[in-house]
Protein backbone atom coordinates (compact mmCIF):
# COMPACT_ATOMS: atom_id res chain seq x y z
CA UNK A 1 0.00 0.00 0.00
CA UNK A 2 1.27 3.46 -0.88
CA UNK A 3 0.43 7.05 -0.16
CA UNK A 4 1.47 10.23 -1.98
CA UNK A 5 1.36 13.87 -0.95
CA UNK A 6 -0.36 15.12 -4.08
CA UNK A 7 -3.12 13.95 -6.37
CA UNK A 8 -2.63 11.47 -9.22
CA UNK A 9 -0.19 9.30 -7.24
CA UNK A 10 2.62 11.84 -7.08
CA UNK A 11 4.52 13.84 -4.50
CA UNK A 12 6.11 17.02 -5.79
CA UNK A 13 5.74 15.67 -9.35
CA UNK A 14 7.31 12.24 -8.68
CA UNK A 15 5.52 8.88 -8.54
CA UNK A 16 8.57 7.41 -6.75
CA UNK A 17 8.22 9.85 -3.82
CA UNK A 18 5.78 7.79 -1.79
CA UNK A 19 5.40 6.27 1.65
CA UNK A 20 4.61 2.56 1.67
CA UNK A 21 3.83 -0.39 3.87
CA UNK A 22 4.45 -4.06 3.22
CA UNK A 23 2.28 -5.00 6.20
CA UNK A 24 1.66 -1.83 8.18
CA UNK A 25 2.74 1.65 9.24
CA UNK A 26 1.50 2.43 12.75
CA UNK A 27 2.62 6.07 12.91
CA UNK A 28 3.66 8.18 9.94
CA UNK A 29 5.08 11.02 12.04
CA UNK A 30 8.63 9.76 11.39
CA UNK A 31 8.13 8.86 7.73
CA UNK A 32 9.09 11.08 4.82
CA UNK A 33 8.10 10.39 1.25
CA UNK A 34 10.89 8.39 -0.44
CA UNK A 35 13.76 10.61 -1.57
CA UNK A 36 12.35 13.76 0.05
CA UNK A 37 12.36 15.62 3.34
CA UNK A 38 8.59 16.07 3.18
CA UNK A 39 6.83 14.30 6.04
CA UNK A 40 3.89 12.04 5.14
CA UNK A 41 1.93 12.34 8.39
CA UNK A 42 -1.39 14.10 7.82
CA UNK A 43 -0.23 14.95 4.30
CA UNK A 44 -1.42 12.07 2.06
CA UNK A 45 -3.68 13.07 -0.85
CA UNK A 46 -3.71 9.92 -3.04
CA UNK A 47 -3.53 6.24 -2.09
CA UNK A 48 -3.20 2.92 -3.87
CA UNK A 49 -3.24 -0.70 -2.73
CA UNK A 50 -0.99 -2.71 -5.00
CA UNK A 51 -1.07 -5.73 -2.68
CA UNK A 52 -1.05 -9.21 -4.15
CA UNK A 53 -3.59 -10.78 -1.80
CA UNK A 54 -4.86 -8.34 0.82
CA UNK A 55 -7.19 -5.42 1.11
CA UNK A 56 -6.19 -2.54 3.33
CA UNK A 57 -7.24 0.38 5.48
CA UNK A 58 -5.90 3.89 5.96
CA UNK A 59 -6.57 5.55 9.35
CA UNK A 60 -6.65 9.09 10.71
CA UNK A 61 -4.95 8.19 14.01
CA UNK A 62 -1.88 6.23 15.03
CA UNK A 63 -2.11 2.50 15.73
CA UNK A 64 -4.96 1.98 13.25
CA UNK A 65 -7.55 4.07 15.06
CA UNK A 66 -9.86 6.93 14.18
CA UNK A 67 -11.76 7.19 10.92
CA UNK A 68 -10.79 4.63 8.29
CA UNK A 69 -10.76 4.30 4.53
CA UNK A 70 -11.10 0.83 3.01
CA UNK A 71 -9.05 0.25 -0.15
CA UNK A 72 -9.44 -3.13 -1.91
CA UNK A 73 -6.31 -4.60 -3.48
CA UNK A 74 -5.68 -3.37 -6.99
CA UNK A 75 -7.48 -0.08 -6.44
CA UNK A 76 -6.91 3.39 -5.09
CA UNK A 77 -8.05 6.97 -4.93
CA UNK A 78 -6.12 9.46 -7.01
CA UNK A 79 -7.64 12.53 -5.36
CA UNK A 80 -8.83 12.11 -1.76
CA UNK A 81 -9.89 15.75 -1.55
CA UNK A 82 -12.53 14.94 -4.20
CA UNK A 83 -13.49 11.34 -3.31
CA UNK A 84 -13.01 11.25 0.48
CA UNK A 85 -12.42 14.82 1.71
CA UNK A 86 -12.36 13.89 5.41
CA UNK A 87 -9.38 11.59 4.75
CA UNK A 88 -7.40 14.07 2.65
CA UNK A 89 -4.31 15.24 4.56
CA UNK A 90 -5.53 13.26 7.60
CA UNK A 91 -3.92 9.81 7.25
CA UNK A 92 -1.64 8.80 10.11
CA UNK A 93 -1.41 4.98 9.81
CA UNK A 94 -2.29 2.17 7.41
CA UNK A 95 -2.16 -1.60 7.13
CA UNK A 96 -3.22 -4.63 5.16
CA UNK A 97 -6.09 -6.73 6.51
CA UNK A 98 -3.74 -9.73 6.54
CA UNK A 99 -1.23 -8.00 8.85
CA UNK A 100 -0.93 -9.46 12.35
CA UNK A 101 -3.17 -7.89 15.00
CA UNK A 102 -0.13 -6.53 16.82
CA UNK A 103 1.41 -5.14 13.64
CA UNK A 104 4.11 -2.68 14.61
Amino acid sequence: MCGWGDRYYKTSGSTAARVLAYQCQNDLSNNNYAGTTRNANNDITSVYNNGNTSNGYYYTSTWYAGSSLYVPRGSGFQELNASHPTMNDSITSFKFTSAPGTCV
